[in-house]
Formats: C-alpha cells, sequence, structure tokens
C-alpha cells in the first residue's frame, strides 16, 4: 500500500511490509492465486525481517516485538525495554537478533520473551545487521565501522573461522541483485523519463532488469546498455582494480575489433566485443597509423623509442634533446618534438636527420588529429601556451600558425567545414579558418568546456562541460540538449559514421566510456534491440 515503511525479500521468495490497516505479507510462490496470496494483520508496527523460509514475519510498534506466523494463524509478542531498531533471524535455527541504537539480543524466535544471548553492548547507530552463514556470529553495521559478534562461550572452536568478510557487505551469493545508489548507477536509465518510479534504492538483477522501489521491473539495462557503454575488464573477464592516483591519459579506436587505453604509463589493448584485455604494453601513445600500427613512445636517457606497440612491426631510437614529443603523422614517418626555446622539430622515423619545422612562441599542450577532408590533407591541430593554434600537416610535416585564441584554447578539434578548426576559450566556442578568419559560435559556454566534436554533417557540436555533455546547434547558435557525462571529459572519435566515446582522463580509473551515438548504423542498432516497433512505409507495425 501508499503507507508501506519496510519491505524484506528473501530466498522463499516472501514480502512483508506495512500498510495502512496493519501488516501484509505475500507469497510469491502463491501469485496465482490472487487476493489469497496476500495474509494481513491488524498490528500497525514495522516490518522487520522475514525469516529464511518465509513462514514468519518480524515487527515492533513502541517497544513492543511480534513474530507473525500467518500459515499458523498465531502472534507471539515480547515486551523489549528499549526501542527495536532491527531484527534479523538466523539462516540456520530458530533465533531472532534484535537491535537497539547501542546494544542487542538474541531471542527464540518461537517465543521472543525467551533470551538465548543476554543483551550486549554494539557498536553504536546501527544502519544494518545480519547473521553469518554459519549461524554462530552476528554482524552490525555502522557509519563509523561494522563488528562480528561470536554468539557462544568461550574460545572459538578451531573449525570455525572467523568470518573473512564485512558485516556492511552483502552475505555472498550467486544470483544476489546488486543494490543501486543512486540513478547513475544505471546509466541505461537514468537519462529516462520512469514517472513516479524511483531507481535509485532499487536492485538489478541478475537477468539485467532493473528493480525499482516500488517493486516496477524495467529491462533497460543490456543489451542496450552495453551497446553504449565500454568498459575494459582484465584477461579472465574480471573488473579491472584501478591503481591509486592513476587514470586514463589516452583512447584510440583501432578497427572494428580492438581499441587501446593508455592508463597511467601503461598501453591496455581490449577486445571490442567481449571487453577483455588482449594485451599490454610499457609506454605512451602516440596514434594509429593509417596502416594499422599503433604509434607510441618511451624516453629512455638521451634519446626516444619509438615502435609499434600493437605487433612490433616497428622498434626505433632516435634522438631526445630537452623537449616534449608532440605528435606524429598518419602514415608514422616522422614524429614532432618540441626543444625548451620552443623549436618544432621533425624527425623521421626510418632515419634521418631532424629538421626545424617552426620556431613557435609557446609550448604545445592540445593535440587534436584531423582526417583529410575534401581538398584539404590531414594532420594535427596544436594549441599553444601562447594562446596560438597552429596546423601540423602530414604531406608537408610543416607547422603553420593559424591564430589566437583568448587567452588559449581549452579544446580545440575539426571545424564544420574542411581546413576549420573549432576551439574554445574564455570567451566561449568560435571557429577559425586557415587564413585566421574568426567566427564566434557561442559566446558564452556556462561551464569551462573541456572537449568538443562536430557531428557529422556539421550542423552540431558537442561539447564536454563539467559533468554534462551539452549539444550546440551551429545553425542558432545556442545549446539545444544535454545530458549527464558524470565526469567524462574527453570526447573521441568511436566509428567512422561520427560516433563519439566520452570517457575520463581527470580522475582515478581506467578503461570505461560511454558512447555517444551519431551515425545512422548505431542508432538503428539501438533502436531494434530497444523496440520491437517498426516504421513501413509509413506505418508503425511490428517486427515480424
Amino acid at each position: 500500500g501508499d503507507a508501506a515503511l519496510r519491505v524484506t525479500l528473501h530466498t522463499a521468495a516472501v514480502l512483508a511490509c506495512a500498510t495502512e490497516e496493519g501488516l501484509a505479507r505475500w507469497d510469491l510462490r502463491r501469485a496465482g492465486e490472487g487476493p489469497g496470496a496476500v495474509d494481513k494483520h491488524n498490528f500497525r508496527g514495522i516490518a522487520l525481517d522475514v525469516s529464511p523460509d518465509g513462514s514468519a514475519v518480524a515487527a515492533t510498534l513502541a517497544g513492543r516485538v511480534m513474530v507473525w506466523k500467518p500459515e499458523e494463524k498465531r502472534e507471539i509478542f515480547a515486551d523489549i525495554e528499549w526501542p527495536v531498531l532491527i531484527a534479523r533471524f538466523s539462516p540456520r535455527d530458530r533465533l531472532l537478533a534484535l537491535v537497539s541504537g547501542s546494544s542487542f539480543e538474541v531471542v527464540d524466535s518461537d517465543d521472543p520473551k525467551r533470551s538465548v544471548w543476554p543483551s550486549q553492548q554494539s557498536v553504536a547507530s546501527p544502519i544494518s545487521a545480519r547473521w553469518h552463514e554459519g549461524g554462530l556470529d552476528f554482524g552490525i553495521c555502522s557509519p563509523s565501522g561494522s563488528e562480528w559478534y561470536f554468539l557462544r562461550k568461550g574460545a572459538r572452536p578451531k573449525g570455525s573461522p572467523a568470518p573473512a568478510d564485512k558485516a556492511c557487505d552483502p552475505p555472498p551469493a550467486k544470483d544476489r541483485p546488486q543494490h543501486i545508489a543512486t540513478a547513475t548507477d544505471v546509466p541505461d536509465l537514468a537519462e529516462r523519463d520512469l514517472g513516479p518510479h524511483a531507481i535509485a534504492g532499487g536492485y538489478r538483477l541478475a537477468t539485467g532488469s532493473v528493480l525499482s522501489r516500488d517493486l516496477v521491473v524495467f529491462s533497460g539495462g543490456p543489451p542496450v546498455g552495453a551497446m553504449l557503454r565500454f568498459r575494459g575488464v582484465d584477461a579472465t573477464g574480471t573488473d579491472e582494480i584501478p591503481a591509486t592516483g592513476v587514470s586514463a591519459r589516452a583512447f584510440a579506436r583501432i578497427d572494428e575489433k580492438m581499441l587501446a587505453f593508455q592508463v597511467g604509463g601503461e598501453l591496455r589493448f581490449y577486445s571490442l566485443e567481449t571487453g577483455r584485455r588482449e594485451k599490454t604494453s610499457e609506454g605512451n601513445l602516440l596514434r594509429v597509423c593509417s596502416d594499422g600500427r599503433v604509434l607510441a613512445w618511451a624516453a629512455k636517457d638521451s634519446s626516444y623509442r619509438i615502435f609499434d606497440a600493437r605487433n612490433q612491426l616497428t622498434d626505433v631510437s632516435i634522438p631526445r634533446p630537452p623537449g616534449l614529443m608532440i605528435a606524429a603523422d598518419a602514415a608514422c614517418s616522422a614524429v614532432l618534438t618540441q626543444k625548451l626555446d620552443g623549436t618544432l622539430m621533425v624527425t623521421p622515423i626510418a632515419g634521418g636527420e631532424p629538421r626545424s619545422a617552426a620556431q613557435a612562441d609557446g609550448f604545445v599542450y592540445a593535440v587534436n588529429p584531423s582526417a583529410a577532408r575534401d581538398r584539404y590533407g590531414s594532420g594535427s591541430w596544436l594549441a599553444l601556451s601562447s594562446g596560438a593554434l597552429a596546423w601540423f600537416d602530414d604531406a608537408s610535416l610543416t607547422v603553420e600558425r593559424v591564430g589566437y585564441a583568448t587567452p588559449r584554447a581549452v579544446a580545440l578539434g575539426d571545424g564544420p567545414a574542411p581546413g576549420e578548426v573549432a576551439f574554445a576559450d574564455s570567451r566561449g566556442v568560435a571557429v577559425m579558418s586557415r587564413s585566421g578568419e574568426l567566427r564566434r559560435l557561442l559566446e558564452t559556454a556556462g561551464e569551462a568546456v573541456s572537449d568538443l566534436s562536430i557531428s557529422p554533417d556539421g550542423g552540431t557540436m558537442l561539447l564536454a562541460s563539467g559533468d554534462r555533455l551539452r549539444v550546440l546547434d551551429l545553425v542558432e547558435r545556442e545549446i539545444v540538449g544535454e545530458l549527464l557525462a558524470d565526469g567524462r571529459s574527453r570526447l573521441s572519435a568511436w566509428d567512422r559514421e561520427g560516433s563519439v566515446l566520452a570517457w575520463s582522463f581527470d580522475r582515478v580509473g581506467g578503461a570505461e566510456g560511454q558512447i555517444i551515438p551519431r551515425g545512422l548504423g548505431l542508432a538503428v542498432k539501438v533502436a531494434e534491440s530497444a523496440s520491437n516497433l517498426r516504421v513501413e512505409n509509413r506505418r508503425l507495425g511490428l517486427k515480424r
């Protein structure tokens, strides 16, 4: 009912809660009986627990505890000196643990007036409690920690080790539903309008479906959710444990079967189909070459090691003067570095003397590769600390200054038209042509923009800003939509149709990201997985 205060569910598939009329108990095994599957009692207390076999319900009201056994048509009452906050039936014996604000007691569940384990001091302000599966230990969890209590006098038997898990953790179970703390734990449902049904506080079931707090089941999980997320796992399929202080630093989609993340100083290669890590290599990601090599670098004494981290087809050393490694051309024939005096140097990978490409008035801190478009060849956009924006051309291996941001660019990428660079600075979002012509698209971004990506048709631009992704309409020059990004501040190409991966660059974590579909192919796949409705000859119908 609407007045339900607490719901409990055990392996016996029995639910109990408080209603306006009193207690109600649902036996889901008798669901086909309709109203006959519900037992009611006029005790207007709070339902605390259901016994493992579903036959008994523990409830309390104003210092009185009741054990109700609907199938036996009886109830047993006991008066308790202190308010009972939590009650838990033993998984093994006919016992019931009663927890107050700073103590607990174990009573006979058939006669709660009979104490089996006298009142004992425990952790204060309990928020949950549970029995260990062996039935000899009772654990209480509080905001300050948890504690297990051995319920036998004398020393612990050698054959009965103390619990290794924490009392605050749920007991291990193969198909135990996963608790949903916040809506962002279920990103595939967080952005959907679910009406009054709150998923925070609910559970994700073993089937992938989500059970809301008011017992409504949503099937918004895989396969649709899997299509819009990537989460790397180790070679065995187990979640990777983030290392302290380490975050993802670079991402590259290699081909239709593989992608790579740089996490800390480590390059990790993952299967796109399974998400499993297939290879690991020390080094720093430069780029994916046009022939499929994955070019990486590592500093060693007075030289750079330049190598193919995927197949070891390239492994050379080049001089390393004090300075920065910047970029490589699409063919991976040369690398661009910068000396401490600002000089940008081009060094052939196959051998040859380094040569000066330009004398820069600042240091390069951002690089964005750009594919060939119309009459413009491929290359990379560069952002410098002086505010300068420059172009590194793959064909000529030269660097050309385009113009300046105000005071410097915080994000850059391709503009809507070939030969244009889009960037964000302190004034908002703008586009600049190769000749330096500036066009402001958004005078203020509201929050700092950390990355941007133009849509395939050039009509909109995706902006990573704070904890959200925003859509900028380039014709109307206004924000027309947004969605939660949960700290994913980088946008990288996901497929050839223009979809992108939003991933986190500046917080501890690993290979994980949210896929934003912007191409027809991925959009159709997602739609077909989410619904069996189809439009045929302008008429709505079912998939056959």
